[in-house]
């Protein structure tokens, strides 16, 4: 696929209108003003002005925006033009603090790295709102004076770097934890630079530096070898501004919205939705909003009539030789859209497909070019910014988790040898800083900082407030022991379990089929690594004749739903119907329209059971189940047929194809097809994770079964004949075809 944006951007800034309007910038008179220009086309312009500062050798560009959600949505377009934007964060430095000192260091990490990249480069493109040019900062000069360069090779006795890290304000630890840490083990020092995103781990070969590896802090494993890296040694005094690293040939562009301009320089360019000036106003340049509007989830796929406009309005632009691209989130949105015009894009249809991120549609009639975006036809919107999730931002989530964050002076906690205390505090003795457990009779026990792996916050069940252990007392040895033996037994109880399991075989669904293709490229957002292992680790199961049994845990927002959502897919075109079982009715109705959302391409009914819907549509959903036009039911406890609601009717139980929403945070238990020769008490087998992984504990022993597997294991027969769904729009050919579904479909 060509990258066509640049070339929109050359002809803009050579055409006629555009070049009259850039003239003044060569001769060194500003502003430029584009005013007239909608929110949509604001990535549009701020790219062409770079384009046009770049060609006059002005590389340093500063975008200035007000309101940071616009920044964030201009860093993310501005990479579908060609260039790469920083988002300059919150100053860290106290603005009430007289020695105006860094409080935040992980902001400031981040917050570090822009301004070296501002005292040292040549060429960037920074986004940032006016107020940020009074923020108090270090000086160029003092950041880049504090720097100190280390590179493979290099000469450098490991003691004595430790003692001038040491004297810069850096703490030794015996693991690096925090940011100002450092740590030596052998010839191994590891370090975590104010400014750098990640910790560093040094390997030295006597006083040769060998190599420098980036490593997680949460795992200490080394992620990545670099060649070389400049480090703060401290933070230097933040005695300037960020106006002090504006420099007189660069380039700064304004949007503006009404409010008076905070900059310290005039800007080259000004970039306004309103009209500029007095008299009579200029609509040469102007960019407007698509006339073809937004179209909600599905309206596109099931609006025959407007989708008959806007292919009128691309035949409109084509006979008067427009330009007409269109920005597709993914590769699955593109084939889809193909698919649906039946026609070829570039030569029937005048349409120019790109990959890349645009939240909203805009024409530019001066230079007859129409950039469309596939959210809008699709109805699926992301939010600005959600992607640029900073390395900072994940290492404090990490820290937020460590052993002793949770841990208040007074709170009880549990020694591995002693058992139950109250913490008192950390003590800071001869030996390094001490732990302090206060047990009963007053014996305080004291434990080195090094061995807080020991303790953990004591959790108990119910109201009840512990006794304190004696130490020196047999009490504590004896219950753990005890407790260790429980679990011992029922660990075995467990292993006896899976071994049944995997005696009995369940239902091999069959392999992914291109309609899995194309919905898996419609997702809006770039799999994590570990939700990619964590569906492609699920869709195997599904595929295997083995029982499956798989838990799913993570943190509220890292894709869990996603999972669920591609392994109902998976079922319901094996020809297969799917249940989704939620702990709560608000959790319930959230899913079903996001399920119903992901899911509005394709002919698939999905229906809702919880205590909010009416009479009859619980028997409508029922009977849509028995007959097979309901695909997939989302529900609480009114899946259970043992209740009343689900019982009057036999039907509920041929959803043999199942998840099991647990819990608001791990969310599945994949498809009870698969698991029809399942225990009533499940165990979890396997273990992935989103992106945080947790083992989760087993049901206690005196759990009683459980009634939705038990019901899945004792009803779902080994076929249950449904039609499958087929296409409209148009056939894909699935692994089976029905017409009567397509028709049932139609006329919902």
């Amino acid at each position: 696929m060509k990258f066509q944006p640049n070339a929109w951007l050359r002809r803009a800034i050579t055409s006629p209108e555009f070049n009259k309007r850039l003239a003044p910038l060569a001769k060194g008179e500003y502003p430029v003003v584009f005013d007239h220009a909608e929110e949509a086309s604001h990535s549009f312009f701020a790219a062409l002005a770079c384009t046009a500062a770049s060609g006059l050798g002005k590389k340093r560009h500063w975008i200035v925006h007000e309101s940071p959600r616009q920044r964030e949505r201009l860093a993310t377009e501005l990479e579908l033009w060609g260039i790469t934007a920083l988002v300059l964060p919150d100053s860290p430095v106290n603005p009430e603090d007289e020695l105006h000192e860094i409080q935040d260091p992980e902001t400031a990490a981040e917050w570090f790295a822009i301004l070296e990249t501002l005292a040292t480069s040549d060429s960037f493109s920074i986004l940032c709102g006016s107020e940020a040019f009074s923020q108090y900062a270090p000086s160029p000069k003092s950041l880049l004076s504090n720097r100190t360069h280390l590179n493979s090779s290099l000469t450098l006795d490991p003691t004595e770097f430790a003692e001038t890290l040491a004297a810069h304000g850096y703490e030794r630890f015996p693991t690096v934890t925090g940011r100002g840490h450092y740590a030596i083990r052998g010839g191994i020092l590891d370090l975590f630079p104010f400014q750098s995103p990640r910790p560093l781990r040094l390997e030295f070969f006597d006083t040769e530096l060998e190599s420098i590896r980036e490593f997680d802090i949460n795992t200490q494993a080394s992620t990545r070898k670099i060649p070389e890296i400049d480090i703060l040694l401290t933070e230097p005094p933040a005695v300037a501004t960020i106006a002090d690293y504006l420099e007189a040939d660069d380039t700064v562009i304004e949007f503006q919205g009404g409010a008076a301009s905070c900059c310290p320089t005039t800007p080259a360019f000004i970039i306004t939705e309103n009209a500029e000036g007095e008299g009579e106003e200029d609509f040469t340049l102007a960019a407007y909003a698509s006339p073809l509007g937004t179209f909600d989830a599905g309206d596109f796929v099931l609006d025959e009539l407007r989708r008959e406009t806007f292919f009128k309005q691309l035949n409109d632009w084509q006979r008067d030789e427009w330009d007409i691209g269109i920005v597709f989130s993914t590769k699955g949105e593109l084939e889809r859209f193909t698919e649906l015009s039946g026609k070829d894009l570039e030569r029937d249809l005048g349409l120019t497909p790109v990959l890349g991120e645009l939240i909203s549609s805009f024409t530019l009639p001066a230079t007859k070019l129409a950039v469309l975006s596939s959210s809008e036809l699709f109805g699926r919107y992301r939010t600005p910014g959600q992607a640029r999730r900073s390395t900072v931002e994940k290492a404090r989530a990490i820290r937020a988790r460590a052993t002793l964050d949770d841990i208040e002076e007074g709170d009880l906690v549990v020694h591995y040898e002693y058992g139950i205390g109250k913490f008192r505090g950390i003590a800071q003795e001869d030996e390094g800083e001490e732990l302090q457990i206060e047990y009963k009779d007053g014996s305080i026990l004291s434990v080195p900082l090094e061995q807080a792996h020991l303790i953990g916050k004591y959790v108990g069940v119910g109201g009840k407030t512990p006794d304190l252990n004696k130490l020196g007392n047999a009490t504590w040895q004896k219950n753990r022991k005890q407790a260790e033996k429980s679990i011992l037994d029922y660990a075995a109880r467990l292993l006896r379990i899976q071994a049944e399991r995997e005696h009995e075989k369940g239902h091999a669904h069959p392999p992914d089929t291109r309609w899995m293709f194309e919905f898996e490229q419609s997702f809006h957002y770039t799999e994590t690594p570990d939700q990619k292992q964590a569906i492609i680790d699920t869709k195997h199961d599904l595929e295997s004749p083995n029982s499956m049994d798989r838990l799913i845990c993570g943190d509220v927002g890292f894709g869990k739903t996603e999972v669920a959502i591609r392994a109902a897919f998976k079922a319901i075109t094996g020809g297969k119907q799917a249940a989704l079982l939620c702990p709560t009715t608000v959790l319930a109705e959230q899913h079903w329209r996001t399920f119903r959302e992901r899911f509005s391409d394709y002919p698939i009914r999905i229906d809702l059971l919880n205590r909010f819907r009416k009479p009859a549509e619980v028997r409508a959903t029922i009977k849509g189940l028995a007959d097979g036009s309901v695909d997939m039911v989302i529900g609480t406890h009114r899946l259970n047929p043992s209740r009343p609601a689900a019982s009057t009717s036999s039907s509920a139980r041929t959803a043999c194809s199942a998840m099991t929403c647990n819990s608001p945070i791990s969310g599945l238990s994949s498809s009870m097809k698969n698991s029809a020769s399942a225990s009533p008490i499940r165990k979890s087998s396997k273990t992935c994770s989103a992106r945080s992984t947790s083992s989760p504990s087993p049901p206690p022993p005196s759990r009683a079964p459980s009634t939705w597997h038990s019901w899945a294991r004792a009803t779902c027969p080994p076929s249950i004949p449904r039609p499958p769904i087929a296409s409209q729009f148009p056939p894909l050919s699935p692994p089976t075809t029905n017409a009567s579904s397509a028709m049932r479909y139609a006329a919902r």
